[in-house]
Order: C-alpha cells, then structure tokens, then sequence
C-alpha cells in the first residue's frame, strides 16, 4: 500500500503541479477529504519561498471526487504581507473539472505567550 506521504505527493514547481491519485485510496468514486487536503497543501508548501512560513489555516471545498489519475494542481499567491502569505490553491481533473479548491494561509514564526508575561 502507498504511504500517505506518497499518495499526497505533487511535481512540479512555479505554481504548476501534477497530483497522481493513487488506485485504491477511493472512498466510493474517488478520494475524498484528507488525501485531497494533503496534496493541496502540500503544493502550496512547495510554493512557500520562505521556510519560516509554516502552514497556519487551511480552508479547502470539494467539489467532485479525485478519481485515480493525474490531475492538475495550480498555486497563486494572493498577498504577501511581513508576517504571513496568502495562497489560492485548486485542482483539477484531466477534462479540466475543478475538483477542490480552497485557502491556505502560511505565517512566520510566532512569539511565544510566556514572552510577554
């Protein structure tokens, strides 16, 4: 059985990505949940410039199952501030059906509470 490490890994780089849905990780039709949360993190992970920014939110809606082939994985940065990054992230089927879309939010390290105590 495939690793979900490799299940959930993209190629590619420059906010263009291939996901290959591995055979046999369907829930009914297709993948559901977090195989499809963990590739599209994971694709925006790879898009993060600055290793310091860890990942801090993530929203993602699913549209239609990841059946099992290769689908197109696409990351846009949408703002850049000094503390955290904002990045849009979908994928899609081969036909080009979207099939999830969603938020993810990276932020630089945080101070700790007992800083400021």
């Amino acid at each position: 059985m495939t690793t979900f490490a490799d299940a959930t890994r993209v190629l590619g780089d420059s906010g263009e990505f291939t996901w290959a849905v591995p055979d046999g990780w369907q829930q009914g039709r297709g993948a559901w949940g977090g195989l499809v949360i963990g590739a599209l993190v994971n694709a925006v992970v790879a898009s993060e410039p600055d290793p310091s920014r860890t990942v801090r939110s993530v929203s993602i809606q699913m549209m239609a199952p990841a059946l099992p082939v290769t689908h197109r994985v696409a990351v846009t940065r949408v703002r850049a501030g000094s503390s955290m990054t904002t990045w849009a992230v979908s994928a899609s089927a081969p036909d080009g059906e979207a099939v999830a879309n969603g938020v993810v939010i990276t932020g630089g390290p945080r101070v700790a509470l007992d800083e400021f105590l």
